[in-house]
């Protein structure tokens, strides 16, 4: 799996998110983020299910959630005392770094840019953004409601779509003014 870094346009992680939602035939607006878990046959454990040590060492490496690889598979640990939206997004973001490449990676100081892409995968998978601008959920409020996160990260999300339809409306008119000749 290739690892998506420094400098990537945030297209090629969407087309992730998107070819992963495509690749296990999941089409509802809210994806459920333990389904996945399990569809990948990633490994999944609470933090309260751990010995002391265990916790406190994955609590110092993270309070919402982290990530391995073993030998036989993936695993994702998680904060089971945080909030339910919390949690989602946490899970979320631990497939991101999966998905991304980002455990096979050994990107020295490139941490906080890994974050930054797997923060942002777990935004859009969880706004369900593909679907988001089809089905025109174009407030804040709707898609605060609709996809249960939080506001700000509603706001954001809006925002998104407005950008990508601009980003391809311009596209289009560029593709269609050279078909026709006229620039």
């Amino acid at each position: 799996m290739e690892c998506i870094l420094q400098g990537t346009d945030y297209e090629e992680i969407e087309d992730a998110a998107n070819n992963l939602i495509e690749d296990l035939g999941l089409e509802q607006s809210q994806l459920n983020c333990f389904e996945v878990v399990f569809l990948l046959g990633i490994g999944i454990k609470k933090y309260s299910e751990l010995p002391a040590a265990d916790r406190i060492f994955l609590m110092s490496k993270s309070r919402d959630g982290f990530s391995i690889r073993t030998e036989r598979q993936y695993v994702i640990y998680y904060n089971d005392s945080l909030d339910k939206d919390r949690i989602r997004f946490s899970i979320w973001n631990e497939i991101a770094h999966i998905q991304l490449g980002h455990l096979e990676s050994d990107c020295q100081g490139c941490r906080e840019r890994l974050e930054d892409d797997a923060n942002y995968f777990a935004n859009y998978i969880m706004t369900c953004h593909n679907f988001s601008y089809k089905t025109s959920f174009f407030s804040n409020f709707n898609t605060f409601s609709t996809y249960a996160i939080n506001f700000y990260a509603a706001y954001k999300q809006v925002n998104q779509c407005y950008s990508t339809i601009i980003r391809n409306s311009i596209l289009y008119e560029k593709i269609a003014r050279l078909g026709t000749g006229v620039s």
